[in-house]
């Protein structure tokens, strides 16, 4: 961060910490070196969270506490942030993107079925691993097969989600 973003914080720590000492110059000093090597967000974000329980001025310890929470927060949001560009990327390439033949038999078979004139079949699919209830039997390799084989990728995907398969 600046110095002076820096001297802001420091300014505004001051200002919050009611009845506190003042700061000596060689505590100003201090906060001034450690804060300029800080991302000037980040800092100004643990400030605002630690003058709402600072009763005084805070010491580097009590600040840090904040700085990393602030820190962990900001880096959870950011691959939070990766994760949804992804699933946008994937969204938008949809078209390029092939359906696993096994996806499109479990369209069929719990979405589609009446299409084909059959019952709805929650059977699970062994490819969903541990996302499918093993309580329930086992979907057999060959159900399903010839009515899979009549899905495009862009009507599965529609099936599945129909705001994303709509353009394809």
């Amino acid at each position: 961060m600046k110095r002076r973003e820096a001297e802001d914080l420091i300014a505004m720590m001051a200002a919050a910490s009611r009845g506190s000492e003042e700061l000596t110059a060689t505590k100003k000093a201090f906060w001034l070196e450690q804060l300029e090597n800080l991302d000037a967000e980040q800092a100004t974000q643990a400030v605002l969270r630690g003058i709402t329980v600072w009763e005084f001025f805070p010491s580097w310890p009590e600040f840090a506490r904040f700085h990393t929470e602030v820190g962990r927060e900001k880096a959870a949001m950011k691959e939070r942030d990766e994760r949804i560009g992804e699933y946008e990327q994937i969204r938008k390439s949809k078209t390029n993107f092939e359906v696993p033949f096994w996806v499109k038999r479990w369209v069929c078979a719990t979405m589609l079925y009446a299409r084909f004139g059959k019952d709805r079949d929650d059977r699970r699919f062994v490819e969903m691993g541990s996302y499918a209830d093993v309580t329930l039997p086992a979907m057999p390799d060959d159900a399903w097969v010839e009515e899979a084989k009549t899905l495009s990728d862009a009507e599965t995907w529609r099936a599945i989600r129909p705001e994303m398969g709509a353009a394809a």
